[in-house]
């Protein structure tokens, strides 16, 4: 699958898929982020394409036990920074944006 980087919708996608695939925290068992697999640069427009596996969605095929729920909620909720990424420059992507008052 090919996905367009838009720096204006995520500034720091492109550096967390990298870090996220490097070879030292792919490895670790709790990392269930899809995996970058290349980064293609369009020649004059300084556009980047992210190279990923092509996914199914979640919910096909359908989950059909509880234990199938189970291992599919532990994995979606498990939550693993690397020591890299333990920062605020990083962890503010993740935060919500501010009210806006009128």
């Amino acid at each position: 699958m090919l996905k367009k980087v838009l720096p204006e919708e995520g500034p720091y996608e492109l550096r967390i898929a990298q870090l996220f695939s490097s070879p030292e925290v792919a490895r670790d068992p709790r990392n269930h982020c899809v995996p970058l697999l290349d980064v293609i640069e369009i020649p004059n427009t300084g556009q980047k394409l992210m190279v990923m596996p092509f996914l199914r969605p979640f919910k096909n095929p359908r989950l059909q036990t509880f234990g199938e729920f189970v291992g599919f909620f532990t994995q979606v909720c498990e939550v693993s920074f690397p020591e890299s990424c333990r920062h605020q420059s990083i962890l503010m992507v993740f935060e919500p944006e501010p009210p806006v008052h009128a």
